[in-house]
């Protein structure tokens, strides 16, 4: 899949110094994850637990992994195919043992061939990111943007210590927002006057031929390992290939997801749920329809995000905006039908089942495709540890009490936070494009993508009021409850709760913030793949130590965290 230029653009808008973290990437980490284990289903004919075509043996990412720009911009360096993938070839297609050995060997030689290209590739796409960062900045270096985020944070604290207390948000915001667009017309003037315009669209023509380049190579290879893989498959085997492909296609293809919901895989899903095996059963004729539907979805958006590159490119060094706005709107447009038929089907086979089993269901693809809103708080950690303890039946009867009435409450307020979400998030990811065409051509701020997060998560936030108000009512909910849970221990049993989370993802808005527990997958997306550097035993969680190391490189390259505003507190 060619999809470069797309991924850049996208990368390149989330913020300027997350782009400078890309860029200084070593490179890919082994993403792919593909599961080995079995489906719980028995499935029929071609069933998910015998592994014959829809979802069969492996899991891929299940549609939960950190997507977005940033897996889409390392993704195309990473094989379609590797060792681990002979199994599904095997399993799926039912090869004997001759057969494997010599999908085997096409795979090494694949790999073997991939990899020397895909690393040249790499290093020459992110020294061209440097540079195209450097463009940006019209010149200044990494120091002074590093000072200017300094002097806001002294700001901030000077008038909290006058204040004696936190200062109003949107003092804060409004502070922050003059700063940033007095360092952005510093940018612009410097930038104008050292050619940045020019240079940015030289850039970018480079990074369009390296990709174009290696994308027909990538292309090349892989028709190889397919041509060759069919080649010896007998009648039999050869009638299973549509729905292997079909497969391999979601399992490559559902990663370049860029909407919330739009990577989720209801195959996957239904598998992992808890359902009855009564219930699976019941869903086989809504879910083959979905595999089909979601194969049609998956080819038309991927498509066009191929073709769309050369007009993405052209526009953009033409300068012409208005083009390259379109060609991205269509790109929505087409991840939108992605997204939607995975709520439709989600919505249909929920239908069907009992109301215990459809809950199952929908709390697994909430989970799935919208973790930022549905992860756990911490008041529902606190309410956890709590049940857990030694209380009087009295009280742990009250506690239990509250905690049935918050998870009703919660559950509604992450319900209209997931509806906005979808509504608004096309038209943010437009803007978030637009602010970067007008970036490459000089006609706007770098800085003005910093600040398209106008609500409560600061930079990097979202804009849209609405959401932001619901987030903020999510936050007085959970501080609320926790209160209400907290009177009714003691002091020495409050004191063996977990710590309060303030704002993000443990209580408010989007963007960041909050007591930061060290889990990788509850700090926002876009710091994900960035704070995994950081995990030295690679078990998922920040110790203390791996925290202030992250969060003093993260300060070291401009700011605190990678799109502004707070950080988790270490």
């Amino acid at each position: 899949m060619h999809r470069t230029l797309s991924a850049i653009v996208a990368a390149c808008a989330i913020s300027l110094p997350a782009t400078t973290l890309l860029a200084q990437q070593d490179g890919p980490q082994d993403g792919r994850q593909r599961g080995q284990g079995q489906g719980q289903g028995q499935g029929h004919g071609q069933g998910r637990g015998q592994g014959q075509g829809r979802g069969g043996q492996g899991g891929g990412m299940r549609g939960a992994r950190g997507m977005g720009a940033f897996a889409q911009y390392r993704q195309q360096y990473e094989p379609e195919f590797m060792a681990r993938d002979i199994r599904l070839f095997r399993d799926q297609l039912g090869l004997d043992d001759s057969q494997a050995m010599i999908v085997e060997t096409i795979v090494s030689d694949y790999e073997e061939a991939f990899t020397p290209a895909a690393e040249e590739a790499r290093e020459v796409s992110q020294e061209a990111m440097r540079e195209l960062f450097r463009s940006f900045m019209g010149g200044m270096d990494q120091q002074v943007i590093g000072e200017t985020f300094q002097q806001i944070q002294d700001e901030v604290r000077q008038l909290e210590q006058e204040a004696g207390g936190e200062i109003d948000p949107e003092v804060r915001l409004r502070l922050m927002q003059e700063r940033f667009e007095k360092l952005g017309q510093e940018m612009q003037a410097q930038r104008t006057a050292n050619g940045g315009v020019a240079e940015a669209r030289e850039i970018l023509g480079e990074l369009f031929e390296t990709s174009r380049t290696f994308g027909a190579k990538r292309a090349e290879l892989r028709a190889r390992v397919i041509d060759s893989s069919k080649a010896i498959l007998n009648d039999q085997q050869a009638a299973r290939w549509d729905a292997f492909e079909r497969f391999m296609r979601r399992e490559r293809a559902m990663d370049n997801g860029a909407l919330s919901g739009e990577a989720t895989n209801l195959l996957f899903v239904v598998d992992d749920a808890g359902l009855s095996q009564a219930s699976i059963d019941g869903l086989e004729q809504g879910l083959d329809a979905y595999e089909l539907d979601l194969d049609l979805k998956l080819r038309e958006r991927d498509a066009y995000l191929a073709e769309s590159e050369g007009k993405l490119m052209k526009a953009l060094v033409d300068g012409n905006n208005a083009a390259a706005e379109q060609v991205i709107k269509r790109q929505l447009e087409l991840r939108r039908a992605v997204r939607d038929c995975n709520e439709n089907y989600r919505s249909q086979l929920a239908a069907t089942l009992q109301p215990a089993e459809a809950k199952l269901l929908n709390d697994a693809v909430n989970e799935a495709g919208y973790r930022r809103v549905y992860s756990t708080t911490s008041t529902e950690r606190a309410f956890e540890a709590a049940l857990e303890m030694n209380l009087d039946e009295n009280i742990h009867a009250q506690v239990s009490s509250l905690h049935e009435a918050y998870l009703g409450e919660l559950g509604t307020v992450n319900d209209r936070i997931a509806t906005q979400t979808r509504k608004v998030e096309p038209d943010e990811q437009l803007k978030q494009a637009t602010d970067f065409f007008k970036a490459i051509d000089g006609s706007g701020s770098p800085t003005e993508m910093f600040s398209r997060g106008r609500g409560r998560g600061g930079f990097g936030g979202s804009s849209d009021e609405t959401l932001t108000k619901l987030y903020e009512a999510r936050t007085e909910k959970n501080e609320s409850y926790r209160q209400r849970l907290e009177a009714l221990l003691t002091p020495e049993q409050v004191g063996e709760l977990p710590a309060a989370g303030r704002g993000g993802r443990n209580g408010g808005g989007p963007g960041g913030g909050g007591n930061f527990s060290g889990k990788i997958d509850e700090l926002p997306e876009r710091m994900q793949d960035r704070a995994r550097e950081f995990d030295a035993n690679k078990d998922g969680t920040l110790d203390e130590g791996e925290r202030q190391k992250m969060f003093e490189s993260f300060r070291g390259q401009g700011g605190r965290g990678q799109g502004g505003g707070q950080t988790p507190d270490a």
